[in-house]
């Protein structure tokens, strides 16, 4: 199985993004009447169903007794979501500034932390896979292969311990399994724009499969500097991570980062 898309945009615009809350709404289906022959036709709405494991547990977004957006991967490439401003875009009372490229500041509800360091702690929690990042450097993460995205709003001390009072942004990403996949993702624009990520799935024997994923945003910038004209504001990031997953019996996963 293999997925391959190439998508053209300009920098200034990202385009339209839909705000999605806990799960999305997918396509009606029309039906005939069963006993009128020629005439009646009903629409049914489905939910989209997503499992979030807010309370440390697996559940569904709909259940969780918490004020919670959940994404899942195919609504956040749907949805064209690559980077932190996109989701706080499409996020209620989430807000990201990204105020140099070492201390993002992020806010929930208005509860966020000022501390000029990029070392400092922030009143917003943000995970990867249930482990912590402390460093505020760390906590743009690229959203690219990703299973699914939780965002908690209000305190959420009881679970997740100290740094969580405005809430937690929790990143899940996809795990190894056993179908090959390879997916690429090329996004080109203005003012030198050039993304470049892929990921791939390869199931080593059957109980052993490994992914890889990488990321790559270039992108100059389209401001300029009053006092010499130098452009800013651009991108030159990199990024990648592999796991590996090894399933020795049916009751027993063990997950390597």
């Amino acid at each position: 199985m293999s997925e391959f898309s190439i998508i053209k945009r300009s920098a200034l615009h990202l385009g339209l993004m839909t705000a999605v809350a806990s799960a999305s709404l997918t396509s009606g289906v029309m039906s005939a009447d069963p006993q009128g022959g020629e005439g009646k036709a009903s629409t049914t709405l489905t939910l989209e169903e997503i499992v979030v494991t807010a309370n440390k547990r697996v559940e569904s977004a709909q259940s969780v007794p918490i004020a919670i957006t959940a994404f899942s991967g195919d609504s956040l490439e749907r949805n064209q979501l690559t980077t932190l401003t996109d989701l706080a875009n499409s996020t209620p009372g989430l807000t990201f500034n990204p105020f140099g490229g070492g201390q993002p500041e992020i806010a929930i509800r208005g509860v966020g932390t000022k501390e000029d360091g990029a070392g400092a702690g922030d009143s917003t929690l943000v995970m990867v896979d249930g482990m912590y990042f402390a460093s505020r450097t760390s906590g743009n993460v690229d959203i690219f292969d990703l299973q699914r995205v939780e965002v908690l709003r209000g305190p959420q001390g009881t679970l997740f311990g100290k740094n969580s009072i405005g809430g937690i942004i929790n990143y899940v990403t996809r795990k190894p399994d056993q179908e090959f996949g390879l997916k690429l993702r090329q996004i080109v624009g203005n003012y030198g724009q050039f993304d470049t990520a892929g990921a791939v799935n390869i199931p080593i024997n059957e109980e052993i499969a490994t992914r890889i994923t990488f990321s790559r945003r270039d992108f100059h910038g389209y401001e300029k500097r009053v006092s010499n004209g130098e452009t800013i504001g651009g991108d030159n990031l990199f990024s990648w991570r592999a796991q590996t997953l090894w399933e020795p019996k049916s009751d027993l996963s063990i997950l390597l980062l």
